[in-house]
């Protein structure tokens, strides 16, 4: 058996692969065919199967998959003939196909929670402390993105960590932003990603992800916990609930506002370079020096140049 970053265009191949991404479509003759997505600890490469009318797949499943190497689009994809799934006599380790954060949970947590405890305002602390608590088993593992970034498991704590940090050097620079209300628009600003998807290993988005979104479940839930402490009419409450909704930055990105005061224009642009600089990492782990990486999709498909 090879590796993804093995495949090339020729026939009678065979590798083992997690299936990272399924989408059904049908060609001009009426024949569904699945696009699949694959992914061992090589890279990801496109797969197809076509005459699928009858093909069972789940996602975050390993399986043994058979077929050819085909250029299209001037990438190499794999043509699936047959597969099956991997079982206990194949003696293949199944926990390197999940991709981890670079520290462990605890580790990234006890980092997190330390700059939650610099926090001195009484209502931002509570509203804070209350949803990272309710949160914590699946804030710690569930992943940031089902790609692009941060998509591994423990990449939402792991983003967020990252985020406070530089959040941490931004007030060293700019002593007039507020700790208490930037620190807080960290920790709670991807937080109801543990809502909009459905697990940490194979994570696809929920019925309340595709149709609401994690920034407004994230408004919402910080309006329900702050009700639930008696701190709803409070400007605290009301400044938290901007800096969640407007983190994107703009309409056509996906926030309902602009960010209005800079500690939403600090985490916004946080999120923003923390976000593309881990994609640009993933990418140079891919890439050999002096080479240039795959197109970046959060860089607008743009490829960057391995120098050293």
């Amino acid at each position: 058996m090879i590796k993804i970053n093995e495949v090339s265009i020729k026939d009678n191949l065979e590798l083992v692969a997690k299936i990272k991404l399924i989408n059904e479509g049908v060609t001009s003759t009426g024949n569904k065919f699945l696009s699949l997505q694959l992914e061992d600890e090589t890279g990801m490469i496109n797969a197809k199967i076509w005459n699928a009318e009858d093909v069972k797949l789940s996602l975050g499943t390993i399986y043994i998959f058979s077929g050819s190497g085909q250029e299209y689009r001037e990438k190499t994809q794999l043509i699936i003939n047959k597969f099956r799934e991997v079982n206990d006599g194949d003696k293949i380790d199944i926990d390197k196909f999940f991709k981890t954060a670079p520290l462990n949970k605890q580790d990234i947590y006890a980092v997190i929670k330390d700059y939650v405890n610099t926090i001195e305002n009484e209502v931002i602390s509570a509203i804070t402390k209350t949803i990272l608590n309710r949160y914590s088993t699946e804030y710690m593992s569930y992943p940031a993105a089902t790609q692009n970034h941060h998509s591994y498991i423990s990449g939402l704590s792991f983003h967020t960590m990252t985020m406070l940090k530089m959040a941490e050097r931004l007030l060293d620079l700019y002593t007039y932003l507020d700790k208490d209300y930037l620190y807080a628009g960290v920790v709670l600003h991807d937080f109801a990603k543990v809502i909009e998807l459905s697990n940490s290993r194979a994570p696809e988005y929920t019925l309340e992800g595709k149709l609401i979104g994690h920034l407004v479940l994230g408004d919402e839930i910080i309006l329900e916990v702050a009700r639930e402490l008696n701190y709803q009419d409070t400007e605290e409450v009301l400044l938290l609930r901007h800096m969640v909704l407007s983190h994107h930055g703009r309409k056509e990105w996906g926030s309902p506002q602009r960010p209005m005061i800079p500690e939403a224009e600090a985490l916004h642009f946080i999120d923003n370079i923390d976000s593309k600089f881990e994609a640009i990492r993933e990418a140079y782990t891919h890439t050999e020096v002096k080479s240039w990486t795959k197109r970046i999709p959060v860089l607008d498909g743009r490829s960057v140049y391995r120098h050293k």
